[in-house]
């Protein structure tokens, strides 16, 4: 940095001096640094020195990417980040290449990529020079020729050469680990395992994702030599890794070296003894943790995370760039398998593992699309399971708030649940009476599908859940707005928090009581978030509380109880009682409320539904809805409550077919007006109209004639012109119903055609 230092200092000169000593100057330098001389030159282009960047203390500006570089770093140190910036364009206008970037890593370091990366008034350049720098150093230090050649120095050269392979592994730092734990599985370099242990333990931390990943290689030397690297690097977050092979029952050589290794983490051959016990126990909790997003991760500027994974095509450690939701549920699956390995039996455990690999499943699937079946399928795992197995793990599921696995279960259960299971067993709600009334559409209407598959033959709690849920089913029209209730006392107060709502785009409601809060919301069954004010009267909070929990309609609906510090006690033990409650203070306004509930609400707003899955639904409901209503079924169901959606969705020409008998079901007369209406209507499918007219027959015969003269008039209209065969045949049907007179009979057989006696043939001779 010397010439640009020199080229700073000449610019304070210049400014505080006169124009001749500033020149005297420049020629003396000129004369002792050749470089200098060069840059004092004129330009071979347009003759004239370069002039030197806006507010920049540089007299001669810097030509070379160099020279540009070493300008951006200084302008930084002397905080003139405007300066800098504009060298910084200029270096990224060359293209700098892995050559020219490595020089400079290896001139300045590593660490003032990263120094530039984070000065803000240089991002995004900067960003994009920390990348591209990273890229160039990974290409250069995973380059197969150069690696073989360093792992031979370093296991079978001089001295030298081992201290110089050392250097330059550590340098390279994580980038080289992958290649040392692939020598840890291949037979040439099997009498070197100590010193790739040695080399690993030397990266230190930058080698313990790797590491912890090599635990699942299936190379029992792999995975002995990462347990022992693991425990001379000593890094605390190893411990839960090594559990799996501590805690397990048989003597191993495994289960020896990962005692070893977390007592030297621990510092105490005793503590590390202690830690062994409930292994089992605490992996679980663990997978749990990171499953349910209870460990943070370190996010980078494009909002993914590393996380490292074995490999068997490339029979090493790969790394991976996710989205921290993915690496949640990829650790959680690592430690939930240890925790199987070390106990198989343990029911909790079972359920955890099975639940973690629905949601997995579920989300390489797609949100509202089936998981795959087959050979080798979670799903034929799972039903292989049993139902009560799998019925467990929805409960958790829903327990965990987790819908991809929810929905998974669910789609089992609908081919291998029984019965029993739609009802409450021993006063308890059951998992899928709880997913019945769950406050998501997707897991309600899954429920609803499985519910019809096991097929009650008597009424059941939630029957006319059921047909709530088909009826807004039908509509393929999405609600744009979330429902929210705001449960307070102070009228003001309240209307204040229901306009928060409003506009973070719910759809809000205030009552003035708990008790009248929880009639609405266990009555509708459509709130998507409960507001409680910590004072709210007729209930008082703690009761309020209680009754939503204890109510299975209203149990798993999401809850916030807002107040001031001196209420912040008593809303803290209703958070710390039940689940999905969450105490904050009184917004002052709408953003400080979304600031307060985003990450509570993570998790809960459900994704809109696409079109594709609007569609579908309607079809399915008005299929599931025939079904209800054929046989011995339509005695269990009350379809009064869905008319209106039965009666408008029926014009639907898709869904026709299916609804006709089902509004035929209504002993209604706008059942009838409808049905009648289709029959006339040229807009329509023949086929649907042939229907629509055996339901109109069927209708009137039951309940007797409920349309009007008109519309008779009409259907005799269309009897008398139509040439469909099908349709001519039921409305003939309909017209017999309606009595006619012994004059209209007489009329109708006096204009019967009649066939003519054939013609006999002439006796043959």
């Amino acid at each position: 940095m010397a010439s640009v230092m020199r080229r700073v200092l000449a610019g304070w000169l210049v400014w505080s001096m006169i124009g001749y000593a500033a020149a005297s100057v420049w020629a003396q330098e000129a004369a002792a640094d050749p470089a200098a001389a060069d840059a004092a030159q004129p330009a071979a282009t347009d003759g004239a020195a370069p002039k030197p960047a806006a507010n920049s203390p540089l007299v001669i500006e810097p030509k070379t990417p160099e020279e540009l570089f070493e300008a951006v770093v200084l302008m930084v140190d002397l905080v003139r980040p405007d300066v800098a910036k504009l060298y910084l364009q200029k270096f990224m206008e060359v293209d700098p290449q892995d050559d020219l970037l490595l020089a400079l890593r290896e001139k300045y370091g590593p660490g003032v990529f990263l120094k530039l990366s984070n000065v803000k008034e240089l991002q995004p350049l900067s960003i994009e020079l920390l990348k591209r720098n990273n890229a160039a150093f990974a290409r250069f230090a995973q380059d197969p020729a150069r690696l073989d050649a360093l792992l031979k120095e370093l296991v079978s050269g001089t001295g030298a050469q081992k201290t110089a392979a050392q250097f330059q592994m550590q340098t390279a730092g994580v980038h080289v680990v992958p290649a040392l734990i692939s020598a840890l599985g291949n037979p040439v370099y099997a009498e070197s395992q100590n010193a790739l242990v040695e080399m690993l333990a030397l990266i230190r931390d930058g080698a313990v994702a790797p590491l912890e990943a090599a635990l699942t290689a299936p190379n029992p030397r792999v995975r002995l030599a990462a347990i022992q690297a693991l425990g001379l690097i000593r890094y605390p977050s190893a411990i839960p890794h090594l559990l799996r092979f501590a805690g397990q029952a048989e003597p191993s050589e495994e289960k020896a070296s990962a005692s070893k290794a977390i007592a030297t983490i621990l510092g105490s051959p005793s503590i590390a003894a202690a830690q062994s016990s409930g292994v089992a126990s605490r992996l679980i909790q663990q997978a749990r943790d990171y499953f349910n997003s209870k460990v943070e991760y370190v996010v980078d500027t494009d909002k993914m995370v590393s996380t490292w994974v074995w490999s068997d095509q490339l029979g090493t450690v790969q790394e991976r760039r996710v989205p921290p939701a993915e690496a949640a549920l990829h650790d959680g699956l690592f430690f939930a398998k240890a925790a199987l390995d070390v106990a198989p039996e343990q029911l909790d455990v079972q359920t955890s593992y099975l639940t973690m690999l629905l949601a997995q499943e579920a989300t390489i699937s797609g949100i509202g699309k089936p998981i795959k079946t087959g050979p080798g399928t979670v799903h034929d795992l799972a039903s292989s399971l049993g139902p009560d197995t799998v019925s467990r793990s929805l409960d958790e599921a829903l327990e965990w708030r987790q819908t991809p696995a929810a929905l998974a279960a669910l789609q089992i259960l609908s081919k291998i649940g029984t019965v029993q299971q739609v009802r409450n067993v021993s006063g308890k709600q059951s998992a899928l009476q709880r997913a019945l009334n769950y406050p998501n559409r997707r897991i309600q209407f899954a429920a609803v599908q499985t519910i019809v598959a096991l097929d009650p033959t008597t009424r059941y709690p939630g029957t006319d859940r059921v047909i709530a849920v088909l009826g807004k089913g039908l509509t393929q029209a999405e609600a744009t707005q979330h429902r929210g209730l705001v449960l307070d006392s102070v009228i003001e107060r309240g209307q204040t928090l229901t306009g928060f709502l409003k506009t973070l785009g719910y759809e809000p409601s205030l009552v003035r009581t708990g008790r009248d809060g929880f009639k609405v919301a266990a009555t509708e069954q459509e709130v998507d978030l409960v507001l409680i004010d910590a004072n709210i009267q007729r209930w008082a909070l703690s009761e309020t509380i209680a009754n939503f929990k204890a109510d299975p309609r209203t149990k798993d609906v999401p809850i916030v109880i807002y107040g001031s510090s001196l209420s912040e006690r008593s809303g803290r033990v209703q958070t710390q009682q039940y689940r999905n409650v969450l105490f904050i203070q009184e917004p002052s306004a709408a953003e400080d409320l979304k600031e307060q509930i985003a990450g509570f609400l993570e998790r809960q707003v459900e994704a809109p539904l696409t079109p594709e899955e609007r569609s579908s639904k309607a079809v399915i409901s008005a299929e599931l809805l025939s079904f209800l209503t054929s046989g011995q079924r339509r005695a269990l169901y009350n379809l009064t409550p869905i008319e209106s959606q039965l009666v408008t969705e029926v014009e639907n020409a898709q869904l026709a077919p299916w609804l006709l008998p089902v509004v035929g079901a209504l002993p209604t007369q706008p059942a009838q007006v409808r049905i009648a209406s289709l029959v006339g209507d040229d807009g329509f499918p023949m086929d649907v109209r042939t229907i629509a007219a055996k339901e109109l027959t069927r209708h009137v015969r039951q309940h007797g004639l409920l349309i009007s003269t008109e519309q008779v008039q009409a259907l005799h209209q269309v009897w008398d012109q139509s040439s469909n065969g099908p349709l001519h045949a039921e409305l003939s049907s309909l017209i017999g119903l309606l009595k006619p007179n012994s004059a209209l009979i007489g009329e109708r057989l006096r204009g019967a055609a009649v066939n003519q006696a054939p013609t006999p043939e002439p006796p043959k001779p």
